[in-house]
């Protein structure tokens, strides 16, 4: 879990899942505002893209049907949403995502 770039304040799963999606939010304990660093290491878009385009890819190749790429894709962005918060890093500053 990401913590307080001012307090040090170790942020909970919750609190951390919401920042992911809004991308700032202040800090619980002292307040202060703190934002999502966009700098995702290499581990961070293997976790997240392989599984993706090994869907992508098997459905070309198979073709499945909407709702069978809808059953295989389910469990993947709800197992991605829990592990999100564990990938975040916080700042006090914004940055520029490029």
């Amino acid at each position: 879990m990401p913590h307080c770039e001012n307090c040090g304040t170790k942020w909970n799963w919750a609190d951390t899942l919401k920042i992911g999606f809004k991308n700032n939010k202040k800090c619980t304990n002292c307040g202060e505002r703190q934002y999502v660093v966009p700098d995702l290491s290499l581990k961070t878009y293997i976790l997240y893209l392989l599984p993706v385009i090994t869907l992508i890819v098997l459905n070309i190749l198979f073709e499945f049907s909407t709702g069978l790429f809808i059953a295989l894709a389910t469990p993947y962005i709800l197992v991605a949403i829990v592990f999100m918060p564990y990938t975040i890093k916080l700042s006090t500053k914004q940055k520029p995502i490029w």
